[in-house]
């Protein structure tokens, strides 16, 4: 939509690290999802605010899904 560089987002889910501790088999797909507000800043001094949710599928894999564009 906007390009294709990357960025990285500091989001630690402490409430995952705590499920996948017990000593149980886990389904990361049941982890809660996590809402993000990205915004950023272009040099022309225009600003622009996405709003992304961060879950994770059953193998693990995080994923990313912009819910306001």
């Amino acid at each position: 939509e906007l390009g294709t560089k990357s960025f990285n987002v500091d989001w630690i889910p402490w409430y995952a690290i705590d499920m996948a501790s017990e000593d149980k088999p886990i389904d990361y797909a049941d982890f809660p999802a996590d809402i993000i507000n990205i915004e950023v800043s272009f040099t022309n001094g225009k600003k622009i605010t996405k709003q992304v949710q961060l879950s994770f599928n059953s193998n693990g894999d995080l994923l990313a899904e912009v819910i306001i564009k």
